[in-house]
Order: C-alpha cells, then sequence, then structure tokens
C-alpha cells in the first residue's frame, strides 16, 4: 500500500517509526531509563559529582554534627565541673607589726622597705623582723602567724578556689628565726592544704598551734596542738601533741621528741674535745698566782673548778647559747652540784665571790644586757654579806632548779651561760647544766 492509499482516519502505530520502535523494544529489554543526576547547585568538585559521592559527604558531615553535639552536651557539664573545681583565686594576708621596724619586699626581690603598721601582703612577699620587733599577721582562712625577732619569713602561696572556698592552699615559710603558727579549722579538711617550711624541711599542719624554729641547718618544729608531718631527704617523721620533730640537712627528720628542750649543748658534758669538754670555753681571772684549774672528769661525766692561792680568783667554763624566748612558755634553770670546800666566808666582803656561781646572761625586750646569778656557799663563819645564794648543808650532791621567766626584767634572749668558782681557795664540783625550755 502506497502512502497515498492510506486513510487519513487511520493512525500511525508506534511500530510503524522504526525508530521508536527499535527504542521500545530496547527499553523493554534493559527497564526504564533513569534520568542523569542534576545538584540543585551546579558543583565544581569532584568530591561531589555522583549521587554516591555527594551521600557519602553528607553522611560525613551528619555523624560529625551528631558528634560534635554529643561532646557539647556531654563534655560541656564536665568542663563546667572541672572549672568550677579548679579555678582559683590569689588571696592576700595583713599584717601588723609590733615593738619596732618591720621590713617588707614585694615578692622576694628588690630593695626591703619599712612596713607601714598596717601592711597588706600578697603571695610571694617576704617580710623581716628587726632585732627587737615582732610582726602579727592573718590570712584569709582564718590562719595567723605571729613572726617573733630577727626573724625572715615568707608567704609561698596563698590561693582559694573561686567557686568552692573550702578548697584552698596555704604555704608558708620561715626562712630564718622563729615563728608561732595557729591554722584555723577547715570546713572540709579533705580539701584545705597548709603546709610550713624551713630551710631543711616540708612540714604538713593540720588544725592546731605550732612553733617552728629555723637556725642554721636545723630546723625544729614543736606541735602545741594538732599534728604536724614532716618530709625531708626521702623519709617522714611525725609530731603529735606536746611533741616535736626535728630536721637536719643530710639527715631523715626525727619526730616524736618530748616538746621541751635543752638550750644548753653538752649539759652533761659527755662530748669531748681534747682534754675539756666540747662546746665549753674555759677561762680564768686571778689576781695571783697560782690561776685556777678546770679538771674534767670523763668517767664521772663531771666538772671540778679549784684553786689555791691568795687574792681575788675566778675560774670558770662558759658557752654561747644566743637563743630567743620570745615562744617559749616555760623556761628552767636546773643543775647538779656540789662544793668541796672554800676558804672565802660566804660571799666575801661585797656578797657576790661564791665557791660556786650559776649565771645566765640575757637581755630584756628593750635589748639591755642583765645578768641572773644563783651562787652556793658550804659556811659564813666571818658574817659576810649573801646576796643570791643558798646555804648548803654538806658536800653531797644538790639538785638546784627555779625558773628564768619569773625572774624581773623578763630575759627574752639568753646571751651566754657561765658556770664559775671564785673567792680565795674554792674547790666545787658541776655533773649537768640544763636550761629547759617548753
Amino acid at each position: 500500500m502506497t502512502i497515498s492509499d492510506a486513510s487519513p482516519s487511520t493512525p500511525m502505530s508506534a511500530v510503524d517509526d522504526p525508530v521508536e520502535a527499535s527504542s521500545s523494544s530496547g527499553a523493554s529489554a534493559t527497564g526504564p531509563v533513569r534520568a542523569a543526576y542534576a545538584p540543585f547547585v551546579q558543583s565544581y568538585s569532584a568530591y561531589t559529582a555522583t549521587v554516591q559521592d555527594a551521600s557519602r559527604i553528607a553522611w560525613r558531615v551528619t555523624i560529625a554534627s551528631g558528634l560534635i553535639l554529643l561532646t557539647l552536651l556531654v563534655g560541656g557539664p564536665i568542663v563546667r565541673s572541672w572549672y568550677v573545681g579548679w579555678a582559683i583565686e590569689v588571696r592576700g594576708a595583713t599584717m601588723r607589726s609590733i615593738d619596732s621596724v618591720v621590713f617588707v619586699q614585694r615578692q622576694g626581690v628588690g630593695d626591703w622597705v619599712v612596713a607601714q603598721t598596717t601592711e597588706d601582703l600578697d603571695e610571694g612577699d617576704v617580710i623581716r623582723t628587726a632585732v627587737n620587733a615582732r610582726a602579727f599577721m592573718q590570712f584569709f582562712d582564718g590562719s595567723t602567724a605571729l613572726i617573733f625577732p630577727d626573724s625572715t619569713f615568707r608567704i609561698i602561696r596563698s590561693q582559694q578556689g573561686r567557686f568552692q572556698p573550702d578548697r584552698y592552699s596555704l604555704i608558708l615559710e620561715v626562712v630564718k628565726g622563729r615563728a608561732r603558727i595557729g591554722v584555723a579549722p577547715a570546713e572540709d579538711p579533705l580539701q584545705a592544704f597548709v603546709q610550713l617550711r624551713a630551710p631543711s624541711t616540708q612540714v604538713h599542719v593540720t588544725e592546731g598551734s605550732y612553733s617552728i624554729d629555723a637556725s642554721g641547718d636545723q630546723s625544729q618544729v614543736t606541735t602545741r596542738r594538732g599534728v604536724a608531718t614532716g618530709y625531708s631527704n626521702g623519709a617522714v617523721a611525725s609530731a603529735l601533741t606536746g611533741q616535736r620533730l626535728v630536721a637536719t640537712s643530710n639527715r631523715p627528720p626525727i619526730g616524736g621528741l618530748p616538746s621541751r628542750r635543752d638550750l644548753v649543748i653538752n649539759p652533761v658534758f659527755a662530748d669531748r674535745d681534747g682534754d675539756t669538754p666540747a662546746d665549753w670555753a674555759e677561762r680564768d681571772i686571778s689576781e695571783q698566782d697560782p690561776p685556777g684549774e678546770v679538771t674534767y672528769h670523763p668517767t664521772a661525766g663531771t666538772i671540778t673548778l679549784a684553786r689555791r692561792g691568795q687574792g681575788h680568783g675566778e675560774t670558770m667554763i662558759a658557752q654561747n647559747i644566743d637563743v630567743d624566748l620570745w615562744d617559749f612558755e616555760r623556761v628552767d634553770v636546773e643543775a647538779s652540784v656540789r662544793v668541796l670546800s672554800h676558804s672565802l666566808s660566804g660571799g666575801g666582803w661585797q656578797g657576790t665571790e661564791y665557791p660556786l656561781i650559776l649565771r645566765v646572761i640575757y637581755r630584756d625586750i628593750t635589748g639591755t644586757v642583765h645578768t641572773w646569778y644563783r651562787g652556793f656557799y658550804r659556811h659564813n663563819d666571818d658574817n659576810f654579806p649573801v646576796r643570791d645564794a643558798e646555804l648548803l648543808p654538806s658536800s653531797d650532791w644538790v639538785r638546784f632548779e627555779t625558773s628564768l621567766l619569773g625572774i624581773v626584767p623578763r630575759p627574752w634572749r639568753i646571751i651566754r651561760v657561765e658556770l664559775v668558782a671564785s673567792g680565795w681557795d674554792y674547790a666545787s664540783v658541776v655533773n649537768a647544766f640544763h636550761i629547759w625550755a617548753d
């Protein structure tokens, strides 16, 4: 049939179009044809050029966003809690000078300046008291420090939690001299850290009262109330109420010692330096020959002071003490003595020459030097005057004890002690001399 013969009313079948027929045949064999991927926004990146790449990027962004959100939800409170718990602020202290001049060195550097009567101090500041001055300090937690004369004191750390005030740290150092530290009670003792330092030790302390003494290479901490734990040279020692710990350079600390201590070195003459007791110096002042003699008996542990002659004589052994008594509540002299013989009656014509005299040379609060003494004698046949002396009934050993803090004017610093025999002929013996301080 020709084209001209076809009826106009007869529609042309799709199969009559060879191209469409071919397309239809192919579609029926392989399935429907999908349109090519066309991004909403034209992409020039190779990572989003295909559906698979774009989906992969989308999933990565979604997962990363979820992780960030989770981190913020979980980590945010943790970070906040950490900041609230550990955020700190530096706290200051107030100092008030007592008696005389106190010097301040800001941050431990620069020149020393004279402090005002009331001075605000910061962390790192150092104060130094004159030989007759004291300073009283009060810290943010209510703790206090009384700095005694001729002492150097440093505030190493003074910090408190910004949001948790019961968490704080206070570290104080006695560089030289003596101080009395009062540690205030803490609301939470586990959160409070108070430490005292000296050149040879670090001491952790709890609520209570403590005395710390730093002199030379030795430091001592006395616990009047509380618990002190000292750390030095890889060892630990403690001192409870009424006890004392001693720390010496290059040696382990020793704790649990009685709070009462002897200010005299080698008080029973046990240590020797040749033929004389160590740490004691001999001296004789005789107007005429022969001079007096000091005899050391190591077996018996005694010192004999003797002379056979005419005219005034004075034989002694002495020791420089140079100890501050500000922080002691009790200071006692204790000695064991014998008077064997003497030719001059009583205390001599002036009442000052005894066959045995215990002397303590000291300074009072004004710095004036005074001498306290106590004489011992066996007879006063000529009725010479006697002052500040005791008559001994025999040549047997006598134990003598008295309080130094009860004398007037009150001693504030012991300079030297002397064991003296004086007169014409005399012979006296001493086997112990103590100055107990507590």
